[in-house]
């Protein structure tokens, strides 16, 4: 991610269901890559310390397990993330046989990089933004 597109600190009313039930102030950011993709909202809570979820996450749970990463070159990215010490688990292959592997940051949100050659402009990076 590497395009801000906004910053700024307000009231986020809307989140309330999942923001404990009240609004709260936070400090967010949006993030977006030149190589196309979906964005990233980033929040840092203001007046509240984040907390982990009351139980560990599994595949296979309800909901949205991991955030895709589209990726031009699934290997290079692999190499990239583990140079880097983000530790990315064993590389394997998809149902339909394309590389793929996850990766989880310090706090524990789970990414999957996976192969995609749609690109908004190809600036020779291992990875784009948000596929799905």
């Amino acid at each position: 991610m590497d395009i801000r597109i906004f910053e700024e600190e307000a009231i986020a009313g809307a989140y309330a269901p999942h923001t404990g039930g009240k609004p709260q102030k936070r400090h967010a950011a949006l993030a977006m890559n030149m190589q196309g993709g979906g964005g990233f909202e980033i929040w840092n809570y203001k007046d509240r310390i984040p907390q982990p979820p009351a139980f560990e996450l599994q595949m296979g749970d309800l909901g949205i397990f991991s955030v895709k990463i589209k990726s031009m070159d699934v290997r290079a990215a692999f190499e990239l993330h583990k140079q880097a010490g983000l530790e990315p688990h064993n590389m394997s292959k998809d149902p339909g046989g394309k590389d793929h592997y996850f990766l989880q940051d310090p706090y524990g949100n789970y990414f999957e990089v996976v192969p995609c050659d749609a690109y908004f402009m190809n600036e020779n990076k291992p990875t784009g933004a948000v596929l799905g």
